[in-house]
């Protein structure tokens, strides 16, 4: 047993071996398959990978040839890879780009230098864009803008995408764009020097006007005429700003047009609105009534022109369009700020009205209600979009309401400044203030108007409505012992008119009677007479403001108004020019007329100047008498030869006049004039038409005052220094002594001297030239009918109406005012037939009983009344010989009080001839009058 276990032993460790053998056999099997298994899944992973990056592939590169725009990658400048559409815009497949160099592609060296000169950029990892041109196959040229950036290869070296979009399009409009604004640019320069030649073409009359008109202002007119002539430099004025506006409209289209701002008084711009337009509406029967709400903000901060130009040109288009009624002017207050207020403007007309469809076309340019607008009223239908962009610009609003065929209201709004000083208020003094006072007025408007406006001034007010009425209020109010102090009284009036109710009420023998004040809208000149000989205190002129009526009321109860410059006005003072009297100034102008006007404004002022007419003579002049001469120079920028801004640059080039002040006086006002004027060395700028105290005040900024110089001055101007002498202003006129003519029935001497501010000479001369011109009015008028011509029938009536008004014939005035009236409402001939009659009758007798006395009043004169007993001194003979002969050869006006200044001189020397050389004076015949002068001169011996 022991020896079969021993060899059992040996088997059992074998069998043992060989199950351990087995077991690891099998285990190794298993992990076999496990790790073929896992291979399997391995590998079919990346088949799934490898087919879904095979899909990504084809998408990219679906995108890559479907993009609109051309994409390339280079490496080294050499086409790696591109798409479809780079293929497409050079006309070539991608097969014939790729291995190529892209700069081959390209139109031009400059594109190509720049290409490589971006890939320093790109290297540096900036990306680069540009645009280039670039050669298609066909050798056409399109261009492409390019965007460059870096990339890393398969290989890892570094490439550079572009990518490439056609920009053809784009730079062809670019161009066409380009080519448009430079055309722009030069209509617009053109434009802008049409407007400024036409500015200083426009402005050298205006500047002619303004001149003579403040000249004029000087010459000792009458009250009446003084009046005339404020309204003429007032409209002047105007129309100066309404030519502004006009040439500068280009400015509202560009947004460049500026408000100012000035201190200005609300009643002024109303009364200029008054006077451009009152006679306008008077003359066709309007009445024009100003509506102003009580207790409003008078004084004011902003544009006045401005302002008043909208209410000009809504009045004026309201007349235009009205036909009978009224035009009310309204204005309120709508907000009221601690520093400014929100004024309301309304213009309200009973004219022909709009439709809503009309009303949609208004206040834009050049257009009107209708088509036939133009052609029946005239106009350009620029006014209103004008007047919109002003309001605007002022911060409001315009607008309008209207019904076809009942009238229209055109508003606006504006927000104004408060002045600092605020006019004090029209308020009479307190035993004054509430003194009863009657108002006899038909119209509802003007009834209320003059009625509110009175009743803030303490007035105790009644209104009637007409002129039996107003007797019988006067008549009433004396018995209850309630007197009425003032009665104001409209003149043309249904029933009795103002005159008669007036006579009316004088004639109840009241004591004291009523002040009397007549206020008419129309036919002013005419019934001033008749109201002053009815007894009637004053005449105010419809539309009145609250300032006039005030003056009114104080002047008719026997005050003298308070004297106060309204804000702004304290620069209308003229300047004390005694500082720089006699200081030499050159002048240099080429249009005569200015050159008149500045010799005549500034050598009344007591100082020098010389005249040269182009900034060429300018500068020899100054050459020629050296620094120190002349104390300024006014310089014109538009003359022939050297303009203003190339003589100031010339002057400025010479340093002995570095220091010499040079202002431009000039006629051109547009945008950058003043720049351009001070860029080339000038000191200053006034435009033109010259406003004398902006002239003084500028020669004051720049003048340096020093002593003597006023003893200077009078050595000078009497010393003659050839054609650049100054002209000697003539002392004003002497009075030659004679009777006035008496016994001509009609004629009032003493009312026609009234009128010429006592002035007998002057007196005289009108009715020399009533008698010359005047005389056949009558037949004139006839002739003018005969013809056809209306309107040449009615001006020679209002003519022959004004004349006979200004020498004191008040009866023929009444007449021929009558007469224009019919003309003017076309009246038939037989009703014009008395009124002729009428005019002739009255006009024929006087103008022979004129001529006798006016010829018996020469010889009485020539007999020796003026002439010196002794001969006269042969200096001051020669001395006013050569002045006028000096005035005769530039035909100045100022040659007639030459003439009268040395009345008896002239007749010593012409004897028999004086009547000759006198008539030719009065003709204006100056050549004539100075060969007689001459010829006389030469038999007597006498030199000039």
């Amino acid at each position: 047993e022991e020896g079969l276990l021993e060899g059992l032993l040996p088997m059992l460790a074998m069998g043992l071996e060989i199950l351990e053998r087995n077991v690891r056999t099998q285990r190794l099997l298993e992990a076999t398959q496990e790790q073929a298994q896992e291979l399997a899944r391995q590998k079919e992973e990346i088949e799934t990978q490898r087919r879904s990056i095979s899909t990504i592939l084809d998408e990219q590169n679906a995108i890559f040839d479907s993009v609109t725009s051309g994409i390339v990658v280079l490496r080294r400048q050499q086409v790696v890879k591109c798409n479809q559409h780079l293929g497409w815009l050079l006309g070539r497949s991608c097969s014939e780009l790729v291995g190529r160099s892209m700069l081959n592609w390209f139109a031009d060296a400059d594109s190509r230098a720049r290409i490589e000169r971006s890939s320093e950029q790109i290297g540096r990892g900036e990306p680069v864009r540009l645009e280039a041109a670039m050669l298609r196959q066909d050798g056409s040229q399109i261009w492409v803008r390019l965007n460059g950036h870096a990339i890393d290869l398969n290989d890892l070296s570094q490439g550079v995408v572009w990518t490439l979009d056609d920009v053809s399009e784009e730079r062809h409009v670019a161009e066409e764009m380009r080519r448009a604004r430079e055309l722009a640019e030069d209509a617009a320069r053109t434009k802008s020097s049409f407007l400024a030649n036409m500015s200083h073409e426009i402005r050298t009359p205006m500047n002619a006007i303004i001149g003579m008109a403040h000249l004029l202002h000087k010459s000792g007119l009458s009250p009446r005429q003084q009046d005339y002539l404020g309204k003429i430099q007032r409209s002047s004025q105007h129309l100066l700003g309404i030519i502004n506006d006009i040439l500068d409209f280009s400015k509202i289209e560009a947004g460049k047009l500026t408000i100012e701002s000035t201190d200005f008084e609300l009643d002024a711009v109303l009364e200029n609105v008054a006077n451009l337009v009152g006679e306008k509406a008077g003359s066709k029967g309007l009445e024009l009534v100003f509506e102003i709400e009580p207790g409003l903000t008078q004084a004011l901060v902003g544009d006045p022109l401005r302002l008043g130009q909208i209410l000009v040109n809504y009045c004026n288009n309201a007349v235009k369009f009205t036909e009978h009624g009224e035009i009310r002017v309204r204005v309120s207050q709508r907000e009221v700020g601690e520093r400014d207020v929100l004024l309301h403007f309304a213009v309200q007309d009973t004219g022909i009205g709009l439709s809503e469809e009309q009303r949609t076309r208004l206040f834009q340019s050049f257009s009107q209600a209708d088509r036939s607008t133009s052609r029946r009223y005239g106009g350009t239908g620029l006014g209103l979009a004008i007047s919109k962009s002003l309001a605007q610009l002022m911060g409001g609003e315009v607008g309008v309401e209207s019904e076809l065929g009942r009238g229209s209201t055109f508003w606006f709004t504006a927000r104004l400044g408060k002045g600092e000083r605020q006019p004090q208020a029209h308020l009479p003094r307190l035993d004054l203030r509430g003194c009863r006072v009657l108002v006899i007025e038909d119209n509802e408007y003007s009834r209320t108007a003059l009625t509110e406006m009175l009743v803030a001034m303490s007035f105790r007010v009644a209104a009637v409505v007409s002129g039996d009425a107003g007797v019988e209020a006067v008549r009433f109010a004396a018995a209850e012992d309630q007197p009425f102090g003032v009665v104001f009284t409209d003149w043309q009036m249904p029933g009795i008119d103002g005159l008669e109710a007036g006579r009316r009420i004088l004639a109840l023998g009241l004591q004291p009677p009523p002040h009397l004040v007549m206020v008419t809208a129309y036919g002013r000149d005419e019934v001033v007479a008749a109201a002053e000989a009815t007894g009637f205190d004053c005449v105010l002129t419809k539309p009145v403001n609250p300032s006039q009526l005030f003056d009114a009321v104080m002047r008719a109860l026997g005050e003298q108004p308070a004297q106060h410059l309204r804000p702004g006005e304290e620069t209308r003072i003229e300047p004390d020019l005694a500082a720089i009297a006699g200081a030499r100034l050159l002048l240099a102008e080429d249009n005569e007329l200015n050159q008149e006007v500045a010799v005549e404004l500034l050598s009344d002022a007591s100082l020098v100047v010389e005249v040269a007419d182009n900034g060429r003579l300018a500068l020899d002049k100054l050459l020629q008498h050296g620094a120190g001469y002349y104390d300024a120079v006014l310089m014109d920028m538009q003359m022939p030869v050297l303009d203003g801004l190339g003589a100031t640059l010339e002057i400025r080039k010479l340093a002995q006049f570095a220091l010499l002040p040079v202002i431009a006086m000039t006629a051109n006002a547009m945008q950058g004039d003043r720049e351009r004027c001070l860029a080339v060395g000038m000191n200053d700028y006034v435009v033109k038409p010259i406003e004398p105290n902006e002239l003084w005040r500028a020669l004051l900024r720049w003048i340096p005052a020093r002593a003597g110089r006023q003893a200077d001055a009078s050595t000078r101007s009497t010393g003659s220094t050839g054609a650049a002498a100054v002209k000697p202003t003539p002392s004003p006129e002497q009075e030659i002594d004679f009777s006035l003519p008496t016994g001509i029935e009609g004629l009032d001497a003493e009312l026609g001297l009234a009128r010429t501010a006592g002035k007998t000479a002057l007196y005289r001369r009108l009715l020399q030239k009533f008698v010359q011109l005047e005389g056949d009015a009558i037949g004139q008028v006839r002739a003018a009918l005969d013809a056809g011509d209306a309107v040449a029938a009615e001006r020679a009536a209002h003519t022959l109406k004004s004349t006979a008004g200004s020498i004191g014939a008040s009866a023929l005035q009444a007449q021929a005012a009558a007469l224009e009236q019919a003309l003017h409402e076309s009246a038939s001939l037989v009703t014009l037939e008395p009124l002729l009659a009428a005019c002739s009758a009255e006009l024929e007798p006087m103008v022979a009983a004129l001529a006798s006395w006016l010829a018996a009043s020469q010889r009485t004169e020539e007999q020796g009344t003026d002439v010196p007993a002794v001969e006269p001194d042969a200096q001051a003979l020669s001395a006013a010989l050569q002045r006028i002969e000096r005035l005769l050869e530039d035909s100045d006006s100022a040659a007639e009080q030459a003439w009268e200044q040395d009345a008896a001189l002239f007749r010593f020397l012409l004897g028999a001839r004086w009547g000759e050389v006198d008539a030719a004076l009065r003709g204006f015949d100056y050549e004539q009058a100075l060969q007689a002068l001459r010829e006389a001169a030469r038999v007597s011996g006498v030199t000039a």
